[in-house]
């Protein structure tokens, strides 16, 4: 239980930086639902953020993709 304890009070000190991705892959807000489907199996990643002229506007995930998928 003592290992435990302490990776908790590390992990409940730790940062974002400390948990983020360093090189984030993106998507631009016009790329098609395919482009980021393709992204994510490629890259093995679950989400991407969505980027407008230099600024994030959302996130696009799997389940998201999977919502588009089953209306078509």
């Amino acid at each position: 239980m003592k290992g435990f304890e302490e990776k908790l009070k590390k992990a409940i000190g730790a940062k974002a930086e400390d948990l983020m991705s360093k090189d984030v892959i993106w998507i631009k807000e016009n790329d098609t639902v395919e482009d980021a489907a393709t992204l994510m199996v490629e890259k093995g990643i679950s989400r991407l953020p969505v980027f407008r002229k230099g600024k994030l506007v959302g996130i696009v995930s799997k389940a998201d993709i999977l919502k588009v998928l089953s209306r078509a």
